[in-house]
């Protein structure tokens, strides 16, 4: 056997080597995923839910989002949102599109209904940079005397404003509430790219 065949077996057997050990070694878990600790919420979200493992930047659409409670997992209503994100990162050619909505209250009875005083974790197919969740009383809503009264003038409560993957307490009350969740996500080496979205849902 030649030098040159035995120098091309040796390293073709640490390369096998070093292939085997790395399906052996488990893989960390990725950033974009929750902690282990709520691995029982991953098992019941939907068969189909699948979280981005790619850049945002280059989602076609908006990220989803997710409400656990319990032992059920809820798809919020969506509302207004933007999104433009590459089409060819190498040439820089952008697409976006752009879709208005009403305000959630005047959708109201058509939003998937959770139980107040619960805990209701949201989760993100991509995390956002931002996002926060207002509670606005809707039954304040209902009795407005003035037809064009705006949201900000009933009572509202800012539940949360933070980043990353989150489980607050819903509110139970004397009111009846529709929780609106605004998230963005921007770059500010990338400003063209991102964008924004508006989900909803009750809670009486």
């Amino acid at each position: 056997m030649s030098k040159i065949t035995r120098l091309v077996l040796a390293l073709v057997c640490l390369l096998a080597a070093g292939v085997l050990a790395g399906c052996t070694q488990p893989q960390e878990r990725a950033e974009f995923l929750p902690e282990a600790a709520n691995d029982q919420q991953l098992a019941i979200l939907p068969e189909d839910w699948q979280f981005l493992t790619t850049d945002w930047q280059e989602a076609e659409n908006v990220p989803e989002l997710l409400l656990v409670q319990g032992e059920e997992n809820i798809r919020p209503m969506q509302f207004g949102y933007s999104w433009s994100h590459y089409i060819d990162r190498e040439k820089g050619e952008v697409q976006g599109f752009i879709a208005c909505g009403m305000h959630p209250l005047d959708a109201q009875p058509d939003l998937p209904k959770l139980e107040p005083g619960e805990s209701v974790t949201l989760v993100w197919q991509a995390e956002p940079t931002q996002y926060g969740v207002t509670a606005y009383a809707y039954d304040e809503w209902q009795q407005r005397t003035c037809g064009n009264t705006e949201p900000e003038e009933i009572t509202h409560t800012n539940v949360a404003l933070l980043e990353g993957l989150i489980s607050f307490d819903l509110l139970a009350d004397e009111h009846s509430y529709v929780y609106v969740i605004d998230a963005k996500w921007q770059d500010e080496n990338a400003p063209g790219l991102g964008g924004s979205s508006e989900w909803a849902f009750y809670v009486e």
